[in-house]
């Protein structure tokens, strides 16, 4: 397919990749990761928490920089999907 540079561009869509998860995880190795840490930062979301408290206590900092100084977030990840408003201003979790 042709793109500005003239280099052209190749395209594939709907690729799939599937893993038998009961042998191994995929996780990239391009670089060091913490798993401890991935693992407890999906807890955290699934907590639908919105404080880096929970976080901290677990050791894990990698939302630091953006909390404030009571460690709030905000509407992040977690608090999103745990928490769905309803048209008549109710919240559904």
């Amino acid at each position: 397919k042709g793109d500005r540079t003239g280099t052209g561009t190749l395209s594939v869509f709907g690729r799939q990749l599937r893993y038998d998860l009961s042998q191994s995880f995929p996780l990239l190795t391009t670089k060091k990761v913490y798993f401890k840490g991935v693992v407890g930062e999906l807890l955290w979301f699934l907590r639908g928490e919105s404080n880096v408290t929970w976080l901290q206590d677990n050791n894990i900092r990698i939302w630091n920089e953006w909390a404030d100084e009571d460690g709030e977030l905000g509407p992040v990840y977690g608090v999103q999907w745990r928490s769905w408003p309803t048209p008549d201003g109710r919240h559904i979790d």
